[in-house]
This record gives structure tokens, sequence and C-alpha cells, in this order.
């Protein structure tokens, strides 16, 4: 009769996958920037490599620095602090990785760069997202209608 809401890392799912694409779209912005062609984004193995570190380090950011905690309750400001550590931390990371496996000069500091520049720019079309369908998305799992998800149910 009664059910628990969903607790841990399964009740922002929703933000990691749309967070997850975002990633991809401004990885294949920034080597379009910079190589003026998408053909050799998942052909060249540094990239490749690159695509699925993004995968992983967006799972070490929701699961260890639980970056997504009351991300429905947060105020602009707050996202923005939020979006501005993540980013940090990713490119951090990216750098880091790149420099262990000596891969650095077959990457383009440029990509690197305008990755997390387009991350950046891409919050605002997430924070809507997650202000609007987010919400009406976390109720309705909450409460088991999974018709009120497009709107039509109660």
């Amino acid at each position: 009769m009664y059910r628990k809401r969903n607790k841990g890392w399964l009740k922002h799912l929703d933000f990691a996958v749309l967070d997850l694409l975002c990633m991809q779209l401004c990885l294949a912005a920034a080597y379009f920037g910079r190589h003026r062609e998408l053909s050799r984004l998942y052909r060249d193995s540094v990239y490749q490599n690159v695509v699925l570190l993004l995968v992983v380090f967006e799972f070490l950011y929701l699961f260890f620095i639980d970056g997504y905690r009351d991300i429905l309750k947060r105020g602009y400001y707050i996202e923005m602090v939020s979006t501005v550590k993540e980013v940090c931390l990713l490119e951090l990371l990216l750098a880091f990785y790149l420099f262990t496996v000596k891969s650095g000069d077959d990457f383009s500091r440029t990509v690197l760069f305008m990755l997390g520049i387009y991350e950046f720019g891409a919050d605002p079309v997430e924070e809507t997202y997650d202000q609007t369908s987010g919400r009406r998305w976390q109720e309705c799992l909450a409460f088991g209608d999974y018709t009120g998800i497009s709107g039509t149910g109660t």
C-alpha cells in the first residue's frame, strides 16, 4: 500500500543520463570546433578512451561525490557553483589521465578546454530540465504513477 521513496543513486539516474548526453554533445562540439570534422571522433583510440572516461567520471561523481544531492531544491547560484566544481573536476581528471598514459600529445588541448566551456554553457539547459521535467519525473516515480511522466496522468 505504501511505497518507500527511491533512495540512493537511482533517484537521480535521469539527471545522470541527461548530464552524460550533454557531455557527449559538448565533446562532439569541441572536437568539431577544433578539427572541423566528426568522422574520426569515435575512431581515434585516444578520443574513444575519453568518451568512455566521461561515462566513468560521471558515475564516480554520482557515487562518491554525491553531486546530485538536493538537485531539485537548488537555486541558480548553488547550481552554478556545483557545475563549476563538476567541470573543473572533470577537466582535472581528464588531464591527469592523458598525462598518466602519455596521450597528451595526441589529444588536443583546445578540445579539452572547449569541452569545459561548452559543458558550463550547457548548464542552463540542464537547469531548465531540472526545474520542470525533473521534478515531475521524480514525483511520478515516487508514487508509482508512470503515466504522469508525459503530463497526461495524475
